[in-house]
């Protein structure tokens, strides 16, 4: 299971959503994050679950980890 979330609304000039929901999917379709229980995407980062708090409402990194994330999202172009 993957959630996801954003911080900025779809009418922001930078919102985060679109983004957010991409990596999203990209995890869950993943082979490596099978069996990994509940991940998390959000900031380019895929963090777990089970250590995700929210520890401030006032920049899009809001929800983090005290451990830190498990692995960064990074897209790469396909040839």
């Amino acid at each position: 299971m993957v959630v996801v979330g954003s911080m900025r609304p779809g009418t922001a000039m930078s919102a985060d959503g679109l983004l957010n929901l991409f990596n999203a999917v990209n995890v869950a379709a993943s082979q490596d994050a099978h069996g990994k229980g509940v991940l998390v995407t959000m900031n380019d980062e895929i963090n777990s679950g089970r250590d995700m708090s929210k520890m401030i409402n006032i920049k899009t990194e809001a929800f983090n980890s005290p451990w830190g994330p498990v692995v960064f999202a990074v897209c790469q172009r396909q040839r």
